[in-house]
């Protein structure tokens, strides 16, 4: 069963290297994968995996190129099921209100009059959200910073959206451009160059939709 999440050849990578761990009691090697699925570069393959890892699907360990776990869909992709969205756990914050603030004295712990609740499922579908932490500062400008940790969602990108990519087997966040003949990756920061791509060289993961930071 394929996964919504993921595109075609992202699915197809997945399904391989789940089969091969089921029946051989180990993961295929790169070179396995891009024969098996008519992918004749290496780095191409890479950059697939590189995906499946920085989305949650599989685990790799660096020092051991073939040790590969699958992890999000635990063993099975027939049986993997995104959570309910009923399900997600919802965080409880009380409403600061100034005319209840002013008569507590200013005191947050008499001034709690109602409460809100913030899910994951207000900024989008869980199971179309995945979780990516911001690697550098190549973003500052737009209120993203090294280690912060973006909701990317897969829906198309549009001109002027942040997106997250893969680019030269590396993902990068950066604001996307799609002109007449090519890609413009803009980097959010004076000191980083803006990249130009053909289609071809860019992979779409998906597009940022929400910045969680803790000061």
């Amino acid at each position: 069963m394929s996964d919504p999440m993921l595109n075609a050849k992202q699915n197809a990578v997945l399904e391989y290297v789940r089969k091969q761990i089921e029946h051989q009691g180990y993961p295929p090697s790169v070179r396995e994968i891009g024969s098996a699925l008519g992918i004749a570069s290496s780095s191409t393959v890479h950059a697939y995996l590189r995906q499946l890892e920085a989305l949650g699907y599989i685990r790799r360990d660096p020092a051991k190129p073939r040790a590969m776990v699958i992890e999000h869909l635990q063993g099975s992709a027939e049986t993997a099921q995104p959570i309910p969205v009923e399900q997600v756990p919802e965080i409880q914050l009380p409403m600061i209100d100034f005319d209840c603030l002013a008569a507590a004295g200013f005191d947050l712990a008499q001034c709690s009059t109602e409460n809100i609740c913030f899910s994951i499922k207000d900024i989008l579908p869980v199971e179309q959200a995945c979780l990516f932490r911001m690697p550098d500062d190549s973003m500052i400008k737009v209120g993203i910073f090294p280690g912060d940790h973006l909701i990317v969602g897969p829906e198309p990108p549009h001109n002027g959206d942040v997106i997250l990519a893969c680019v030269k087997e590396s993902l990068t966040v950066k604001t996307y451009f799609k002109g007449i003949r090519q890609l413009r990756l803009q980097p959010e920061n004076d000191w980083y160059e803006p990249l130009f791509l053909s289609e071809k060289e860019m992979i779409y993961i998906g597009k940022v939709r929400a910045n969680i930071r803790q000061f």
